[in-house]
């Protein structure tokens, strides 16, 4: 079939198959682009040296005694206490005599110290006095009365929202932090699987023929191949340093492509308004996130992507495939420069010019309304100069090509936000972001599964359990986040909440049952040690201790 004479100076097949890639060994030269660093450890770490003696009970206290904690979750397990203490019945449960804000503090150290159920938690917490002090406890409740709180007490909308809300404020707050910026610049986003050990609906209707269990997990999903399991999949968008700024939980039968897009459009609705807008951020993904959807909301969002069409796998299989999307070159055509077919593109985004002597470079851009741009030009005494920015090309056939979009085009075709994306497979600065990423974003979500214990199997049953817990977790790194800018701002390492509570403490008599609300009084210790750890603030702490029958009238 003859070529319309339009592309008549489009090379053949057989001048394709011999564009061969570059061997010149390019060198990592970031310029505008943020260098990663040697070794980016998580600054909510074990082993930050600012924050490295808090310990989970403390981490419980400087959550609880937090002012936004107060208004949000506190505000919950008030309307709690308010509905259980004055009422009895099937959508109330049964009166207590522990108040609310003491069960979900132990819920909180549950959480918050990894333990996988409430019986291993109450085990913890007695034969570790020194946390039960903490936490202020003289004896715990039952493990029937917290299971009677978390089915039959708690509104368990009611405290999704309320911690979602506080996870929110926070990160709102860590995200004004003055180095914030700055760590802002490198991001990364990936997927973990939540599982669960109980059971989703088939996910499909050849599973349906064949599945005979009974449905426990209601809104959870299956994943197959070597990541097989069942539950729910979070995708989290974070910097360098492990500060995580937009998240989702979805089930494991959508992929990560449709939940990526919505967690870049939050960070464009929430982060992006406190980051420098005139310094360009890199965000790299694996080939999970390979989506033009993705790729859109990151430039919109004046984000680089850094996403691979090939796998970096050892493996056979993606070897060979990489190896044959290097080899599947197609022409570049535009209407107007006939000497950009010279050029070409394959499929793993790289240009190269026929002779094979050309040179490219990365282009880089933030106009003064915001706008990034995105490109490569190349340079070849042979071939000619060629521009390519992102965003006004797209691939076609018949005959094959990557067309300049012309006005006529827009209006009837989308372009491909990846042709011009110097950060291609082989490129040495994006291996260098991807090497970088490896590292620290698997050992967050390492930690998030050790010290939290999500992310591995769980006993949860829906995804609104799960939302909660992460929330949960996240709430907790921001609050050790804060702590640790407020301890270097201070130049101390005293435990001090920062954004505290009014100055209320409330505790109760073991012997009376009765409820007595004091000022705050410095608790002296013969130990020193010890009273400088358990001695309160100057701004206030927030103590539960003990069972509670009634609550005293206000006044």
């Amino acid at each position: 079939m003859a070529r319309p004479s339009t592309y008549s100076h489009l090379p053949k097949a057989s001048a394709m198959r011999k564009i061969s890639r570059s061997k010149r060994n390019r060198r990592a030269k970031f310029g505008k682009l943020p260098k990663p660093a040697e070794r980016a450890t998580l600054l909510w770490g074990l082993d930050d040296p600012a924050i490295k003696g808090v310990r989970d009970a403390q981490l419980v206290e400087l959550m609880v005694t937090d002012l936004d904690f107060q208004q949000t979750v506190g505000v919950y397990l008030d309307a709690v206490d308010a509905r259980n203490r004055t009422s009895r019945g099937t959508t109330v449960g049964k009166k207590t005599n522990w108040s609310a804000h003491q069960l979900e503090s132990i819920l909180l150290y549950q959480r918050l110290s990894g333990k996988s159920t409430i019986k291993r938690t109450l085990t913890e917490l007695r034969a570790n006095p020194a946390e039960r002090a903490i936490l202020g406890f003289d004896d715990l409740p039952s493990e029937a009365t917290l299971s009677r709180y978390s089915t039959q007490h708690s509104d368990q909308d009611a405290r999704e929202r309320a911690y979602l809300e506080l996870d929110r404020r926070l990160r709102d707050r860590v995200t004004n932090l003055p180095d914030f910026k700055d760590h802002a610049r490198i991001l990364a986003m990936d997927g973990s699987a939540h599982q669960t050990h109980y059971t989703p609906p088939p996910s499909t209707k050849k599973h349906a023929e064949k599945f005979k269990g009974k449905v426990t997990a209601i809104d959870g999903g299956y994943m197959g191949g070597q990541k097989a399991g069942k539950g729910w999949q979070l995708i989290t968008m974070l910097t360098e340093r492990g500060i995580p700024v937009a998240w989702s939980l979805t089930d494991l039968n959508k992929g990560e492509k449709p939940e990526g897009t919505a967690v870049v459009e939050s960070f464009a609705e929430h982060v992006l308004p406190k980051c420098d807008p005139n310094v360009l951020a890199v965000c790299t993904c694996d080939g999970g996130f390979q989506s033009p959807r993705v790729h859109r909301a990151m430039i919109d969002a004046r984000i680089i992507p850094n996403i691979h069409k090939g796998s970096h796998s050892d493996s056979t299989k993606s070897k060979n495939a990489v190896r044959k999307k290097e080899q599947n070159w197609t022409p570049f055509h535009h209407p107007n420069l006939k000497h950009y077919s010279n050029w070409a593109i394959n499929g793993l985004e790289e240009i190269a010019c026929l002779c094979g002597h050309g040179t490219t470079e990365r282009y880089f851009e933030i106009n003064p309304k915001g706008k990034l741009t995105i490109g490569t030009k190349g340079r070849c005494k042979n071939c000619g100069s060629i521009s390519i920015m992102v965003g006004k090309w797209r691939r076609a056939q018949h005959p094959k090509r990557a067309t300049f979009m012309t006005k006529e085009d827009q209006a009837k075709y989308t372009a491909a936000p990846t042709i011009g994306n110097p950060l291609h497979f082989h490129d040495p600065v994006a291996h260098e972001y991807g090497l970088d990423r490896f590292g620290w974003n698997e050992s967050f979500h390492a930690v998030l599964q050790k010290r939290f214990n999500l992310l591995g199997k769980s006993w949860m049953r829906s995804a609104q359990q799960a939302r909660t817990e992460i929330a949960v977790a996240f709430s907790a790194i921001s609050i050790l986040l804060l702590e640790r800018h407020q301890r270097m701002a201070n130049a101390t390492t005293d435990p001090v909440s920062p954004t505290s509570a009014p100055k209320v403490r409330v505790f109760a008599s073991a012997a009376s049952h009765r409820l007595i609300s004091t000022a705050i009084r410095p608790r002296i210790s013969a130990n020193p040690a010890q009273s400088k750890s358990s001695t309160p603030s100057g701004r206030g702490v927030f103590r539960i201790t003990g069972q509670i029958r009634s609550r005293a009238p206000d006044g």
